[in-house]
């Protein structure tokens, strides 16, 4: 890449090794952000050591590259696995799921149980996380990694590859992306 390029030099095992964490994080001390942190420590980071102990999570706020748009691009479109929250029906999540999918590389969906989930991602795998209940959402804790960590080795998978909604409806995109 030409000096000043915002895409790193990373290499291809590298970017294989790494989880993009795609969640509506918010201002500092708000509720997305206590969420993002509170699902980012307790499932998600736990779920991909389980998953593989040398893949890093990386959630966009922890990127250091500018402009900030282009570190997140590059990392929907090359981290080996991206795990996006819906919760909040936040527009950046939804837009960087939409450009995964057209990716056609392995995402893994979580959202609360209380967020409607839009239409062309319902019939997608899906993680429901109760974070109204406290106590449900602690005692269930395993039983979500768990699913996290199933949903992840079948979206790395063959099968789960061919059933992104973009890639099963249009699979010719799939070379633009390879």
């Amino acid at each position: 890449m030409a000096p000043g390029s915002a895409v790193s030099d990373l290499s291809v095992a590298t970017w294989e090794r790494s989880c993009f964490y795609a969640s509506p994080i918010g201002e500092p001390e708000s509720e997305e952000r206590k969420h993002s942190d509170l699902l980012l420590e307790s499932l998600v980071r736990p779920a991909v050591e389980a998953l593989d102990p040398k893949m890093g999570v990386i959630r966009s706020d922890r990127l250091s590259s500018s402009p900030i748009t282009a570190s997140v691009f590059e990392h929907v479109f090359r981290s080996g696995l991206m795990i996006a929250d819906l919760s909040f029906h936040n527009p950046s999540v939804l837009y960087e799921v939409g450009l995964r999918h057209a990716s056609g590389k392995p995402c893994v969906l979580i959202s609360r149980t209380e967020d409607q989930i839009p239409a062309n991602l319902r019939d997608v795998r899906l993680v429901k996380v109760n974070t109204l209940e406290i106590w449900e959402f602690w005692s269930n804790l395993d039983i979500r990694r768990t699913e996290i960590v199933d949903y992840s080795h079948w979206a790395l998978s063959s099968e789960g590859r061919d059933s992104n909604p973009v890639q099963r409806l249009f699979p010719e995109y799939r070379k633009h992306f390879r």
